[in-house]
């Protein structure tokens, strides 16, 4: 074969290599082309079903109607105040799917879903029963109530018989029971399980800041003197002829108290469940052992802590009542007794939620229709209070004169 001929072939060799080169590099780039666009198809398909039922959720969501706002009138001022506690101007308040809006434009009656009238400042009957000719027959009244009815004796609950449809009161009993104070469960990572001594820098008794003179309470208090020190804080301390002061609130005051293992959390009237802040506040934020007084029974897990208070009807005699007192305070392990609760339970805030559950109770169209014919009774002194009164007396009437 001449090299011319050789030449040929070499070139007609390399010629059709180049080809065949050039056409897998172009059949390469349309499958890569065409599977980056089916790719770009398959992905466009996987979000549109992971898309399509979220948005057919948003839609059908859309399509439910969600209730309309309800309207919730302070109908009353607040011990002559215009604000109410949490409320001091209009607010609305969203609970899940539901909203409710509470305000104080009278303006408002009719669009009102409730009304809330304050116990202590409510109209004259004879005011309300106007004023009922105009209420729509879907709207609720509601009672609201904090002060026992021996503080509120001034305005019998009877006259408004046949009125109010629910009630809001520290009463369990109550459609919406709210106490002075509440308690829950600690979560774990809140257990402190080191021991700890509260009694520790307590050189002092018994303290009592007291600013209603002259009731029941004031008997009890004489007589526990005969037995052991108390000292007495507030306006009626005079009555007994002391004179220290303890500004209410006050750091000063605070830092005085602390060095007391005892409070005496004596209510001023002996009325079903009803339970204050001289127990739910100063003893039990300044680590003092309430020794309670009252018609609550505090055993009752819904009212009081368990493990944490001395209940006065709990013992035989006033003598007796002093000598545990000075027992507990000669043995530190017996006193400790009254912290353990700190152990499994902690103070959370108050009223949790009312004004919630008030909103889904106003939204629950299978709630039947109530009305407090005999409001008289649920809230009247004859039927509610006087609960432990007796035994108290018998306690004073019965403690030597010293």
């Amino acid at each position: 074969m001449t090299a011319t001929k050789q030449l040929l072939a070499l070139a007609i060799i390399i010629g059709a290599v180049v080809i065949i080169a050039v056409q897998r590099w172009l059949l390469s780039n349309e499958f890569e082309r065409t599977f980056m666009l089916r790719k770009k198809a398959s992905n466009s398909s996987i979000a549109n079903v992971e898309r399509w039922p979220l948005e057919s959720k948003k839609e059908a969501n859309s399509s439910i109607t969600k209730p309309a706002m309800k309207v919730i009138l302070f109908y009353t001022t607040w011990f002559g105040r215009t604000s109410w506690p949490v409320f001091d101007t209009e607010r609305n308040v969203s609970c899940d799917h539901l909203s409710c809006r509470f305000t104080f434009n009278r303006d408002e009656f009719q669009r009102s879903a409730a009304l809330i009238f304050h116990g202590w400042d409510l109209p004259s009957e004879t005011v309300l029963k106007e004023v009922e000719k105009s209420k729509p027959s879907k709207q609720r009244w509601i009672y609201f109530l904090m002060e026992s009815p021996v503080i509120n004796a001034g305005r019998n609950p009877a006259l408004f018989n046949g009125m109010f449809n629910w009630t809001f009161t520290y009463r369990i009993e109550s459609d919406f029971f709210v106490s002075y104070g509440h308690y829950g469960p600690l979560n774990p990572d809140e257990i402190d399980r080191k021991p700890k001594n509260y009694a520790e820098g307590k050189d002092k008794l018994v303290a009592w800041a007291v600013s209603h003179c002259g009731m029941l309470r004031n008997g009890f208090v004489k007589k526990l003197l005969q037995y052991i020190k108390v000292d007495i804080f507030g306006s009626c301390a005079n009555k007994f002829n002391q004179q220290d002061s303890c500004p209410r609130g006050s750091q000063e005051c605070h830092k005085k108290l602390q060095r007391y293992k005892f409070y005496l959390s004596f209510e001023n009237s002996f009325c079903i469940d009803y339970i204050t802040e001289k127990y739910w506040e100063t003893p039990l934020s300044l680590n003092m052992v309430p020794v309670v007084m009252g018609g609550a029974s505090y055993e009752n897990e819904q009212l009081a802590i368990p493990g944490s208070f001395i209940n006065v009807v709990d013992f035989e005699s006033v003598e007796a009542l002093a000598k545990y007192l000075m027992y507990l305070n000669s043995n530190d392990t017996a006193y400790n007794e009254y912290f353990m609760w700190k152990r499994k339970f902690k103070r959370t805030p108050l009223m949790p939620g009312w004004p919630c559950r008030l909103c889904a109770a106003l939204n629950n169209d299978s709630l039947p229709a109530k009305v407090y014919d005999n409001l008289g009774e649920f809230w009247g002194v004859a039927k509610t209070c006087g609960q432990n009164e007796d035994k108290v007396r018998k306690l004073i009437a019965e403690a030597s004169s010293l």
